[in-house]
């Protein structure tokens, strides 16, 4: 079976993965780094829940070969002001998310 390294992007680090993961395809890399960006994304907003602004993330899958495909994952988190609540309640803010996830393949 081939192994696949899997290596992480946070805005502009990147933490290599030095052993990599045996996998049977190249889709199952595929699943396996979209699986791991959204694992990623719900730790970080357990660590810090209304941390405000967007947050960029990507997994670039590589073989022996060279990269197979990267898999990314925008996560922008913005605070928007509701007016009826704000009259009832005094100040109140609502949040609004946007995920957006893709994957590209590479040759």
């Amino acid at each position: 079976m081939p192994r696949y390294y899997f290596d992480l992007r946070e805005g502009d680090e990147v933490t290599p993965d030095e052993e990599g993961s045996e996998l049977p395809t190249g889709l199952a890399t595929q699943a396996e780094a979209a699986k791991s960006l959204s694992d990623i994304i719900r730790e970080d907003v357990h660590s810090n829940p209304l941390a405000l602004g967007r947050r960029d993330f990507a997994i670039d899958v590589r073989n022996d070969a060279g990269p197979v495909v990267q898999v990314r994952l925008i996560f922008e988190l913005e605070a928007v002001k509701n007016r009826k609540a704000a009259s009832a309640v005094g100040r109140f803010l609502s949040f609004r998310t946007r995920v957006r996830l893709w994957a590209r393949c590479r040759r």
